[in-house]
């Protein structure tokens, strides 16, 4: 009997530490989205000089990625969003706000950065 309820702590346990990682592998991968995501819209707002307002729902890899771009008195404000598809239960959702100013045509400045 005490085999039983010891081979039912374990278990659990186990269960336990593959969810919590799974849960941070996803969060990791969709902090990586939401990256690419500020990535591609400095890359679009120097393309197209300044005029690109997001995009949504993009693919890539196994998940997507969202931005919104928006002007401000010192540059922009670009917020992406990226996200998980995972079978199981489990996904990462993460959110990136990046102020940024333009220096000269194909340089840009950070001031500031948030992760949530």
């Amino acid at each position: 009997y005490k085999r039983q309820i010891l081979l039912g702590l374990l278990l659990t346990k186990l269960e336990n530490e593959f969810a919590s990682g799974t849960v941070a592998y996803h969060n990791l991968q969709a902090l990586n989205l939401a990256e690419a995501g500020i990535e591609k819209a400095i890359f679009e707002l120097t393309r197209t000089n300044g005029v690109y307002s997001g995009e949504k729902n993009t693919q890539l890899g196994n998940g997507f990625f969202s931005v919104t771009v928006k002007p401000t008195q010192n540059g922009f404000l670009i917020t992406a969003m990226g996200k998980t598809r995972s079978a199981a239960k489990y996904s990462g959702h993460r959110v990136i706000s990046v102020q940024v100013q333009r220096q000269s045509a194909n340089h840009w400045k950070v001031l500031s950065w948030e992760e949530n």
